[in-house]
């Protein structure tokens, strides 16, 4: 089932990286943050199911997932919430599977900012 779902994302992810399916009128209304919350659990359902999967399944999935990675880098969500912390954690997630140091570098950046301004002495995230 994860193998179907996860082929099935690659026809709704645009050469930009947006995902689209078609007639949601909700989509990208909250910002790059939603973005990030769609790449989380398909990049790791991907790496627990990668090592099943053929090759041309891995290479499409891979591309697919790498062309979200790279417009989540392109639009991050820089505000002081749960939004932005989730974007810059899902964008250090891929710089590092996808070995992309420059989306790891600014995800870093931005969490160094907003993290501290975000996460209380008690460990809650507050808004």
């Amino acid at each position: 089932m994860l193998r179907s779902a996860l082929l099935g994302m690659t026809t709704h992810v645009t050469d930009s990286g947006v995902f689209d399916w078609k007639g949601d009128k909700r989509a990208y209304k909250a910002g790059s943050h939603e973005h990030a919350w769609l790449i989380e659990p398909l990049l790791l359902g991907y790496i627990w199911t990668k090592e099943d999967l053929s090759e041309p399944d891995r290479v499409a999935i891979e591309s697919a997932l790498w062309r979200t990675g790279d417009w989540l880098y392109k639009n991050p969500t820089i505000q002081h919430n749960n939004r932005g912390i989730v974007s810059s954690a899902v964008l250090a997630m891929c710089g590092i599977f996808f070995e992309e140091q420059a989306w790891f570098d600014l995800a870093k950046e931005l969490g160094d900012e907003i993290f501290p301004s975000v996460i209380l002495d008690n460990g809650q995230i507050g808004e």
